[in-house]
């Protein structure tokens, strides 16, 4: 459910003109992404998790897409990478 209500945020933005108010949905978004993610991870649901780091990390390029900063860019875009590559070393098919 956390992980719908992050996606609900992102998709708000496709109606909304301000970047402002499209950072802070985005943010909303990734939140609530983290926190769906954290929860499957402590719940052990292998089968959801890696959808849920796909939307978190799709928010964060998102979010990044957003942001003038270009030190934010580079923390959204290593958060993203790392949530990423930390599921691919878990993988084991």
């Amino acid at each position: 459910v956390l992980v719908n209500i992050g996606i609900i945020y992102r998709m708000k933005n496709d109606r909304i003109t301000s970047t402002k108010k499209k950072i802070k949905l985005h943010s909303n978004a990734a939140d609530y992404g983290l926190k769906g993610v954290e929860i499957k991870e402590k719940i052990g649901n292998a089968d959801q998790l890696p959808i849920a780091i796909h939307n978190y990390c799709e928010t964060l390029i998102k979010l990044e897409e957003l942001t003038n900063s270009k030190s934010e860019k580079v923390q959204l875009l290593t958060q993203a990478f790392n949530r990423a590559k930390r599921n691919d070393q878990n993988f084991n098919p």
